[in-house]
């Protein structure tokens, strides 16, 4: 819920943040403070450090109005509270840090005009037939859903898909799963017809041995025989002329 400003501050885990957890929101209230906001001196801090003492919600009521921050007040609900907290850090923040921040700000955008001009990719003309027809056939590959009139939408949706869901280690993972989810056939011997009834047991089974053995074979020759049509159609596909014996191919 407050993942992305927590993160902008530097909150040690924003993506673990239980505010509904008391022990939870009065360690991430003594943390602003001490951290980003400060408030107050640190000597006078030690009310809203002491997250386990009775007293703590009367400091941190004092806390609220001592900030002055308008709508901000123990009465409101506690997602409301650190939402206007976490704005005042911020902006405190970006006080703090002006100069650093606009000059980061400006080298990038220095950076993004060269990459402009030497990047292919800046130079593609996302609203062209080809490209638009391009993206459509991948789109249909990859069952990606189509947003209207929004095709930078739709190719970052196909580039988030193939880096996710087909680079090589997913694309492993996905063949292991399966390869290992595969249970092999067993076969017995009473489940296969000899094709020959023979009274004596022993003998009836040596011939569905022999059976399955000949068709193994017919297998391996018709392996070869396809391996042969192929090699014959490579040669026949890429015909050499010799003008010296009169003839085309080898």
């Amino acid at each position: 819920m407050f993942e992305r400003k927590l993160t902008a501050l530097d909150y040690h885990s924003p993506n673990n943040f239980d505010y509904q957890n008391e022990k939870s929101f009065r360690n991430f209230i003594s943390w602003i403070e001490n951290q980003k906001i400060r408030l107050y001196p640190i000597e006078e801090r030690a009310s809203l450090d002491e997250i386990d003492s009775d007293e703590w919600y009367k400091a941190f009521e004092k806390y609220l109005t001592d900030m002055d921050i308008e709508n901000l007040s123990a009465e409101i609900p506690r997602e409301e509270q650190i939402e206007i907290i976490l704005s005042h850090a911020i902006r405190l923040e970006y006080t703090d840090n002006m100069d650093k921040i606009n000059t980061f700000r400006a080298s990038q955008d220095q950076l993004m005009k060269q990459n402009s001009e030497t990047n292919p990719l800046e130079k593609i003309d996302y609203n062209s037939k080809d490209f638009v027809a391009g993206m459509n056939r991948i789109q249909c590959l990859l069952n990606v859903p189509t947003k209207l009139n929004d095709n930078l939408t739709v190719l970052q949706a196909i580039s988030k898909l193939i880096t996710e869901k087909l680079n090589p280690k997913s694309v492993q993972a996905f063949l292991d799963e399966n390869k290992s989810s595969k249970e092999p056939i067993q076969l017995t011997l009473n489940s296969i017809n000899s094709g020959v009834e023979c009274k004596d047991p022993v003998l009836n089974d040596a011939v569905k041995v022999l059976r399955l053995l000949h068709i193994k074979e017919l297998r391996d020759l018709q392996t070869k025989i396809n391996e042969t049509i192929v090699s014959i159609q490579t040669i026949t596909a890429n015909p050499k002329t010799d003008s010296s014996l009169g003839k085309v191919g080898f």
